[in-house]
């Protein structure tokens, strides 16, 4: 099974109406349905960032090479079969234009019963098996970097065989991944607060005590689906 879920195709949807589905300070998500390809009359999410925004275009690189280095993570982290038969795959938009009015945005597919795992403030679900998963997922993601940076903010759908993620967010050292990147205090913040479970291994990497200080997560705000 790919740890990938992408558009089958499909680049063409029509924006439901009524108000988004949520919004956030640079971006709107809208239900859509897809007009075209293998996913046609399927439910799909468009992401637009507000227009006027300075930051657009760097928003839209930034958030597809997260989606990039979050792919290499779950690849990895199914091939440790810590999951047994189940698997984790990533949503990957697609950047298109609309055909009215020639603004961007990024389309890819609806995810049914969303949820959050994690955010990039410490905050961790540990009530199912599912969801102590993603809290090993983002530990795994620490130790596959060799302690450069964190795949955090996990949310997505669970399904019967597998687990879909979108949006996530990553932690890096040097702080530079995008909005949602807190850096090394953002790590340290996840570990302080992270109790290994059954899917944790025990020789994954964890920070050095001597790199400094966990920090209190009331100062920062929380990402939401697609924001």
């Amino acid at each position: 099974m790919s740890h990938r879920r992408t558009n089958g195709g499909s680049s063409d949807a029509v924006v439901e109406g009524g108000p988004p589905f949520a919004e956030g300070s640079f971006k709107v998500c809208r239900k859509a349905r897809y007009q075209d390809g293998h996913r046609r009359g399927e439910t799909a999410i468009v992401k637009q960032f507000k227009q006027g925004s300075p930051f657009e275009e760097k928003y839209f690189q930034e958030e597809l090479n997260i989606v990039r280095e979050a792919e290499k993570i779950v690849a990895a982290f199914n091939e440790t079969g810590v999951l047994g038969s189940r698997r984790v795959r990533v949503n990957i938009p697609k950047t298109a234009k609309a055909y009215k009015n020639g603004v961007n945005y990024l389309i890819e597919p609806f995810i049914e019963g969303f949820q959050k795992f994690n955010s990039n403030t410490g905050w961790a679900d540990t009530s199912s098996q599912a969801a102590q998963a993603m809290q090993a997922l983002s530990h795994f993601s620490y130790h596959f970097s060799k302690r450069e940076f964190l795949l955090c903010d996990v949310q997505g759908g669970i399904y019967p065989d597998e687990v879909i993620l979108t949006d996530p967010v990553i932690m890096s050292r040097g702080g530079d991944r995008g909005p949602g990147d807190l850096g090394k205090e953002g790590i340290y913040n996840f570990f302080e607060k992270h109790q290994c479970n059954p899917f944790c291994r025990s020789s994954w990497r964890k920070p050095c005590r001597y790199e400094g200080r966990y920090v209190s997560p009331n100062k920062y705000t929380f990402y939401g689906y697609g924001l």
